[in-house]
């Protein structure tokens, strides 16, 4: 059986098709599903990821609360979506950091790969894992790929 790290590294190698139309298909599938959703979870794409930078857009402009996960420590805290954007050490984030404990209805979360029973195979560091389990309460979670990658043994952890 392959580790997870083994499983991330052949996830990662997988060359993606099309990734830009890719992005616009699953845009364009997630935007009825949150349309209900007042509270959103968003991440800013990185290279590899699905890119959600139009669906941020149509987000705003449809008056919806978007909130974004910044890194502190070995922390992911979330803070209030807005421009301008920084460079960070993971990526980009809103300039104006200030930690929000708004409940959130749903959240977007970028994914390497999957199990087979459909648990997250994230990116190693176990930020998302940290951050769902103190929040006391358990939103929607949307997981977002470019191209399916999912393994055949179990290989995460129960929670």
């Amino acid at each position: 059986m392959a580790s997870k790290e083994e499983i991330r590294k052949r996830c990662r190698a997988r060359k993606i098709a099309n990734p830009l139309y890719r992005s616009r298909i699953i845009n364009k599938t997630l935007l009825p599903l949150l349309s209900n959703s007042r509270r959103i979870l968003i991440y800013h794409p990185l290279p590899g990821e699905v890119d959600i930078n139009p669906l941020i857009k149509k987000l705003r402009r449809e008056g919806k609360e978007l909130y974004f996960p910044v890194v502190e420590g070995e922390e992911l805290r979330m803070v209030k979506y807005g421009l301008p954007l920084e460079k960070v050490r993971w990526g980009w984030a809103p300039a104006r950091k200030t930690p929000r404990r708004e409940k959130i209805d749903v959240a977007i979360v970028p994914i390497i790969g999957t199990d087979s029973t459909l648990r997250r195979i994230g990116f190693g560091k176990g930020f998302y894992d940290r951050f769902f389990q103190k929040l006391g309460y358990r939103p929607r979670i949307i997981f977002l790929q470019l191209s399916p990658c999912i393994y055949r043994d179990v290989v995460t952890d129960s929670w």
